[in-house]
């Protein structure tokens, strides 16, 4: 029986526009996507994604958000308050809640602090009302950059922070479904810093994949526009490149 695929996008900055290319390739090459999971800037890239909105579009909205949300942050001389992240997604999607998505949709933050923390999951079953630019929010909220965004959901307080400190990303996959893993090298020696202190984060999930698109894509984690077009194509060329090991994963 042919399996439909669960996409789980690692975040990363500019970096996470990869992923955005690999939607862009998987649509192409008629893939179906039922189920998909961001972390950080990647969670934006879900929350899209998941209420129908096309990768070229998603690509555009990132270009326009990429300047406005670094002269948010702190080195930028900002205080931090990243609501802006929240209103524009929230503007892209109509406000929509995780309840309103069109395929399930799960974003992972932290709660704790830099050091000491545990994942939050947002998702239909526990946060069917809450709106996408929210989470998005809370994920993207990168310590030291932005401060800790402080949300009340019925009744529940939480002190929430970038979810690349506990899963970057979060993989699920429901029945006939395939966990594919969009992630990235940082360096042309396709090297990884394992003594990071985010280096759980990610060896979880490249662990649990089924498979596991990983092109070099070497930028920092701020960045240009051109940057995000850059990082897309690399991710648009390597999914094309594994077209034959996906299928075969889909038709197994």
């Amino acid at each position: 029986m042919k399996k439909t695929i669960s996409l789980a996008c690692r975040g990363g900055g500019v970096k996470s526009a990869g992923s955005v290319g690999v939607i862009k390739a998987l649509n192409e090459l008629g893939f179906t996507i039922s189920r998909i999971s961001g972390t950080s800037i990647s969670a934006i890239v879900a929350a899209l994604y998941s209420i129908g909105t096309d990768a070229d579009i998603i690509l555009k909205l990132l270009k326009d958000y990429v300047l406005i949300y670094s002269d948010a942050s702190r080195v930028r001389g900002s205080n931090g308050n990243f609501k802006i992240i929240e209103t524009s997604v929230d503007k892209a999607t109509g406000g929509k809640c995780f309840k309103d998505c069109n395929i399930p949709i799960t974003i992972a933050a932290s709660q704790g602090n830099f050091l000491i923390n545990t994942p939050v999951l947002f998702d239909n079953y526990s946060f069917p009302n809450l709106t996408l630019g929210k989470a998005c929010r809370a994920s993207c909220s990168f310590p030291f950059l932005y401060e800790k965004f402080h949300l009340e959901y019925e009744g529940t307080n939480f002190a929430l922070l970038d979810g690349g400190l506990t899963l970057n990303p979060y993989i699920s996959k429901g029945k006939n479904e395939v966990a594919i893993l969009s992630t990235y090298f940082k360096k042309e020696n396709k090297r990884e810093n394992t003594l990071s202190l985010y280096a759980p984060a990610w060896q979880q999930a490249e662990k649990i994949a089924d498979f596991i698109i990983k092109p070099v894509i070497p930028l920092g984690t701020l960045g240009t526009p051109d940057d995000l077009q850059k990082a897309f194509d690399i991710g648009y060329q390597e999914t094309l490149n594994c077209y034959a090991q996906i299928n075969s994963i889909v038709l197994g």
